[in-house]
């Protein structure tokens, strides 16, 4: 059968030049069309074999670490095509500290020197069908076999946002964090706690961090929970940002009322280590997960899936929790037992020490007059932010000499 089909081929290039011409046509078209492909080939041989690749989502911080780095090169500066980012949207903030908005290389492919090496940029844009943020990826490559620059490159970014004063807010928009705000730092000085609390707090938050290799050795989860309890307007948010500053970290907030099983998990698991995760009225996310019972399972926020996600074997290491409650006795014993909860601390209202206290704050040097004070707004045990407010509207001395709290 072989045999026959050869040999009729043979008498058709024989015989028949239209079948031998065309033959020919098609054979020297297969030719050339594989040809087309050994540049491609060799170009794609060459990317990987001979350059190093770093890329980004923008679903991770270091995005915005190298965001801010581009920006501030001098290639942004020439290039012709941009792209904008907003910078801050606190309007108190210094603006020569904190730009508004940070121009960087746009879409498309972009090549620029770096320490006397080429790199190349590229950053592009897709739709994201699971959230409203459109995806984004940049890439960096480098000439070479050596992690050395793209390393170099993630480094500098990295201090150079560890450099700034500002505190990083993030919350948590259903399928990523998405830095809100920036907020000045807070010194400890600012927040009138009782007597020595807002320094105990942040030493055990010290203790915890230097001390890695103690839980390690004895099998102990490296994380520690926070429960902040009180009245409103008593300090507990306002300690986050104490912390935050104190230990040079950004402020992970999140709603368990805007969460799931699933999507909390997420969350977490999202958030960087260095992270401090605030969790407020932790109270309303309990009666939310009580109310939401009758809904689809998909939906669900479950105490199971709350109390797995903070401790589960995805749990994150090195971890701070800090959790706030109006009303700590609405909270199931499950979530604030030790383990989940390594440390409560309530936060009382004003007595008459942390009221002049706060009162010379104001009014440096002003001890006779905090003492007077004092024995105005005492008995009405105010919280902090009451007292602040107080001072808000009566900024002069004589204001507040003459402030009547019956009015």
């Amino acid at each position: 059968m072989i045999a026959e089909i050869i040999t009729w081929f043979q008498l058709q290039f024989q015989t028949n030049e239209i079948f031998a011409g065309l033959f020919a046509v098609s054979a020297l078209g297969t030719v050339l069309y594989a040809l087309r492909a050994v540049p491609s080939l060799l170009w794609g041989v060459f990317l990987s074999q001979y350059t190093v690749q770093l890329q980004v989502l923008n679903t991770d911080e270091a995005f915005d670490w190298l965001i801010e780095w581009l920006g501030r090169q001098d290639y942004a500066k020439r290039t012709r095509r941009l792209k904008v980012s907003s910078g801050q949207s606190t309007s108190r903030l210094n603006e020569e500290k904190v730009p508004e908005f940070i121009l960087s290389p746009g879409n498309g492919n972009h090549f620029f020197r770096h320490k006397n090496k080429l790199v190349w940029l590229e950053r592009t844009e897709s739709e994201n069908k699971t959230s409203g943020k459109p995806k984004e990826t940049i890439k960096f490559r480098v000439v070479g076999r050596s992690q050395e620059l793209v390393r170099e490159i993630i480094l500098e970014a990295k201090k150079l946002v560890e450099e700034d004063e500002y505190i990083k807010v993030y919350n948590w928009a259903g399928s990523y964090w998405s830095n809100s705000a920036f907020r000045l730092p807070r010194h400890k000085e600012s927040l009138v706690l009782k007597e020595g609390q807002c320094e105990r707090v942040l030493k055990d938050i010290e203790d915890f961090l230097e001390n890695s290799n103690w839980y390690s050795m004895r099998g102990v989860p490296w994380r520690r929970g926070y429960l902040f309890t009180g009245k409103p307007g008593t300090g507990k948010s306002s300690f986050a940002l104490i912390a935050a500053s104190y230990f040079k970290r950004p402020i992970y907030s999140l709603s368990l009322n805007a969460v799931t099983d699933v999507s909390l998990v997420e969350a977490l698991g999202d958030a960087p280590r260095e992270a401090i995760l605030l969790i407020e009225d932790v109270d309303a996310a309990q009666a939310s997960v009580d109310r939401k019972k009758g809904d689809k399972k998909e939906d669900l926020l479950t105490t199971s899936g709350l109390l797995n996600a903070f401790d589960g074997v995805a749990a994150t290491e090195g971890r701070i929790l800090f959790m706030t409650t109006n009303y700590p006795e609405k909270l199931d014993s499950a979530l604030i037992r030790p383990g989940r909860v390594d440390l409560q601390e309530e936060f009382e209202e004003c007595d008459r020490d942390m009221i002049i206290r706060m009162f010379l704050i104001f009014y440096p040097g002003e001890e006779g007059c905090a003492q007077h004070f004092a024995d105005k707004v005492e008995l009405s045990k105010p919280s902090p932010a009451k007292v602040q407010g107080i001072f808000i509207n009566h900024r002069t001395l004589d204001e507040i000499v003459n402030y009547d709290p019956t009015t």
